[in-house]
């Protein structure tokens, strides 16, 4: 009986010291689901943080999105290109040509022509400015030489016309059929990565170069160029230098590629 009673004695220990290990596991079960509990309440705090700064970004592209709200964006960003005067305009028209757009049925001057609707002879200019734009390789530089009548005095130039670029607008002066006629080379505006300074600073100095304003625009297109480039081409311009450059402005579709020349003759 004494041997019986030292084994259930023995045993009872035992079960107590086991239920003493599983309150501790218990009580360590406890502490991680409370310490679980405040990282959860930590993160609903954080995702309505979230939620809210989500919501502020929400309304900021939905104004920026907003037709008027993007108008005036774009015509805040155009104040800050002091557009070209075209040849003819007066100091008082000195503003951004855009800002006159409601002379629709009024043809600018072009260089000394006649603003008389009774006058349809215009009469010649003794000076003639274009300024040359387009992309990088679309072969403004040989569209300009052969206005000047250069094009064999710069038959190495012209044949590495795509390896090469104009980092800021450059002019060079010749004389055609007697007039003297200053051509403007600009670098590639129309470069994404082009910054709205630089663009500002080369603006300048291609209205200073063609002072006291250009004649007209040359947009240089090569014929290879691929198809939707141009209608981002064409509305550069036009924030650039507002609605009213079209009246003085001419494409020219260059071939830059000898096969492409051949294939066009043929």
């Amino acid at each position: 009986v004494k041997e019986e009673l030292g084994k259930t004695k023995r045993t009872l220990e035992e079960n107590q010291t086991q239920l003493k290990d599983k309150e501790r596991q218990l009580e360590s079960v406890e502490n991680e689901l409370e310490t679980s509990k405040n990282k959860l309440t930590e993160r609903d705090k954080q995702l309505e943080e979230k939620d809210r700064l989500l919501e502020e970004k929400t309304k900021q592209l939905q104004e920026q999105t907003d037709p008027e709200s993007s108008a005036a964006i774009r015509r805040r960003n155009s104040k800050e290109l002091e557009p070209p005067r075209m040849s003819g305009e007066t100091q008082d028209s000195a503003a951004p040509i855009r800002r006159r757009n409601s002379m629709e049925g009024i043809r600018p001057s072009l260089g000394g022509e006649s603003s008389s609707p009774h006058s349809p002879v215009s009469v010649p200019v003794a000076e003639l400015r274009l300024v040359l734009l387009g992309r990088t390789g679309s072969g403004k530089s040989a569209a300009g030489n052969t206005i000047l009548s250069r094009e064999e005095r710069n038959q190495a130039a012209t044949s590495t016309a795509t390896s090469t670029s104009t980092q800021q607008s450059e002019s060079t002066q010749g004389e055609v059929a007697g007039r003297k006629v200053t051509v403007v080379d600009t670098p590639d505006w129309f470069s994404p990565g082009l910054s709205l300074e630089k663009l500002r600073q080369d603006v300048g100095l291609c209205v200073h170069l063609s002072a006291p304003g250009p004649h007209a625009f040359l947009l240089v297109i090569p014929v290879k160029q691929p198809t939707g480039e141009e209608r981002g081409m064409l509305e550069k311009m036009e924030e650039t230098f507002g609605e009213r450059c079209w009246r003085n402005t001419m494409i020219i579709f260059s071939v830059t590629d000898e096969l492409q020349k051949k294939n066009i003759e043929e």
